[in-house]
């Protein structure tokens, strides 16, 4: 059950992390979301994915319902990242991801379930593509 927690230092707190990742990062969407990524070599024992999950106020005006998304984004990530973190651990690097929500209207826990995991599992081909 471990595997599937969300912990404290596998969420992007950093300012300069949190930055760095809105100024020079690669990104891909799809339909309401939106995922930006950014690889660095690993320092030490660190997490491999580091993330960040935002829904603007501009799109989404109660704080009700941006709360009740980004829920929904963190267990839908939460179930999803055993593949990204092996694949970044082999790699030996260290993934910094924000999950963005684009959207103007409240979604179906399923649409953001089937877009994140379609975003998460291109992933890697993205990676490889931008490293060569």
């Amino acid at each position: 059950m471990k595997q599937f927690s969300l912990k404290k230092e596998e969420r992007l707190k950093s300012k300069k992390a949190i930055n760095e990742l809105f100024l020079s990062s690669n990104s891909y969407g799809r339909s309401t979301l939106r995922l930006l990524w950014r690889v660095e070599a690993i320092e030490n024992d660190v997490a491999n994915c580091k993330v960040l999950i935002a829904v603007p106020k501009r799109k989404i005006k109660k704080a009700v319902d941006r709360n009740k998304i980004k829920r929904m984004l963190k267990e839908i990530y939460r179930k999803n990242k055993a593949s990204i973190n092996s694949f970044f651990d082999d790699k030996k690097s260290v993934c910094y991801l924000g999950i963005l929500f684009v959207g103007n209207t409240i979604p179906t826990f399923k649409s953001l379930n089937d877009n994140l995991q379609l975003l998460l599992e291109k992933l890697p081909s993205e990676y490889e593509k931008y490293s060569q």
